[in-house]
């Protein structure tokens, strides 16, 4: 809905007059009444009133600076974000509408997702859209209209995409999937070669983690059979090479968080081996209401998380303070030794405590000795400082 200002000269009154823009086919108003974002409207309130249009320098400062302002740390975002995009017909029954009118709402809120993505510096995207099992159990009303607004959402956003280094691919073999989609992906795809990609929006249609690996075992062992790969050389990288997110490259194949909405607290058969050490972040916002505050509340919530990858939690002391802490302790111990005629010996410890310990036992080394480890934490390959003595004696 739109206001006109209509200025009459010779009453020196403003009228003002609703336009009401081109309704979308098939979608009625209500459901085109969607909340004003912030971040539309920090847009909104930078436009040049001269032409028109926002300037270039806003539309990049108004979301980092948004960023800036939620305590959100820029330089701790996760590089990859998958979203399993939920809730679309919850929300339209909620309202009254159809549940197509819930999935046009939803695609304009993955648009508005993947500009925030862009400009806050998230470097891939992986929308799961619609699943395999999907394709195969909701009506095929419903799935023909969602194929059709998707190839819409490509179509109408694809010379946008290249002129924000936006890099669409489209993951997915599900054989219902439209050929005019495949085909408005495949053109999408070779325009953005074209320029420098500045992030990967990955469109998960018909996606289905399983039937994922499943066909990277199959192009493995095809290679096998063809004498092109030994069996005994087929490991865990071989496998990610032939999964559908290794079009993003190395590690940023891999979402270090992954969100869900609607209130649902499972994967649903998204990226299944690709998530195994992914942060999970489950919101109960309907997907067509996830806006700016709700992503930013995920963004917060990762950045609270300790990724270990396996390992322990290591209490890390600053560098400097684990130089002086070593220092005091050689100091004390020199003093304590010094006091019952015990020769004392420091030094940096260049060789893991093992090979020291063997060290140790060497007819070389003097009776009557205290050891003092200074250990650095980088040459030690650890992100804490580990300090120790050892009490060495032959009698």
């Amino acid at each position: 809905m739109m206001l006109l200002a209509l200025h009459s000269p010779s009453t020196g009154t403003v009228a003002w007059r609703r336009r009401r823009p081109a309704p979308l086919p098939a979608i009625s108003r209500r459901a085109r009444i969607i909340r004003p974002s912030p971040f539309a409207l920090s847009t909104a309130a930078a436009t040049d009133t001269s032409t028109g249009h926002a300037p270039a320098t806003a539309d990049r400062e108004a979301p980092l600076l948004q960023l800036l302002h939620s305590g959100v740390r820029a330089e701790s975002l996760p590089r990859h974000v998958g979203l399993v995009i939920d809730g679309h017909a919850r929300w339209a029954r909620a309202r009254g509408l159809s549940v197509s009118e819930g999935h046009a709402v939803g695609r304009r809120t993955v648009e508005h997702t993947v500009r925030l993505s862009r400009a806050w510096g998230i470097r891939v995207l992986t929308v799961f859209a619609c699943s395999h099992e999907n394709m195969t159990t909701r009506p095929k009303a419903e799935m023909d209209f969602f194929m059709q607004l998707y190839e819409g959402f490509i179509r109408d956003n694809v010379d946008q995409f290249c002129r924000e280094g936006i890099r669409l691919h489209l993951i997915g073999d599900s054989p219902g999937l439209p050929a005019s989609l495949l085909r408005a992906a495949r053109e999408a795809n070779q325009l953005a070669t074209q320029s420098e990609s500045e992030m990967v929006l990955m469109l998960a249609m018909g996606y289905s983690g399983r039937r994922d690996i499943l066909r990277a075992c199959q192009e493995l062992a095809t290679e096998v059979q063809r004498n092109l790969l030994r069996p005994e050389d087929i490991d865990e990288a071989l496998i990610a090479g032939k999964l559908g997110t290794s079009i993003a490259g190395g590690e940023l194949s891999y979402p270090d968080l992954v969100i869900r909405t609607s209130g649902e607290l499972r994967l649903s058969n998204f990226l299944l081996w690709q998530s195994a050490f992914a942060e999970l972040f489950f919101s109960d916002v309907m997907w067509p209401d996830f806006g700016e505050d709700e992503y930013l509340g995920a963004l917060r919530s990762y950045q609270t998380r300790q990724r270990r990858f396996g390992q322990r939690k290591l209490h890390c002391i600053p560098l400097h303070q684990s130089v002086v802490i070593n220092c005091m302790l050689f100091t004390r111990s020199a003093k304590i030794a010094a006091d019952h005629s015990v020769t004392v010996r420091g030094f940096c410890s260049l060789v893991p405590m093992h090979a020291a310990m063997h060290t140790l036992s060497s007819p070389s080394v003097p009776t009557h000795t205290l050891y003092i480890f200074l250990y650095h934490p980088i040459r030690e390959n650890f992100l804490n400082s580990h300090s120790g003595g050892i009490w060495h004696s032959k009698h």
